[in-house]
């Protein structure tokens, strides 16, 4: 008796495995790809604050080059 349930549930299993993949084989769709510019993915990866951030930076470049270019005296 447990055996004959036991197929009779394999056998329904194997039909709604086999619909599922009918069902996702069919399945159509579509990509959609947009440009992004470098500034979008900037605000994107660094949120609104970027252009401060840039700044800073910018700041600590000209900081570090223009230490480099001072001449100390030596005494």
């Amino acid at each position: 008796m447990d055996i004959k349930n036991y197929e009779t549930n394999l056998n329904h299993v194997k039909k709604e495995d086999r619909n599922l993949v009918d069902n996702v084989a069919t399945v159509n769709g579509t990509i959609s790809i947009q440009w992004m510019s470098v500034w979008k993915v900037l605000d994107f990866y660094l949120g609104s604050y970027w252009l401060v951030i840039l700044f800073a930076l910018a700041a600590i470049g000209a900081y570090i080059h223009n230490r480099q270019q001072m001449v100390w005296p030596i005494d």
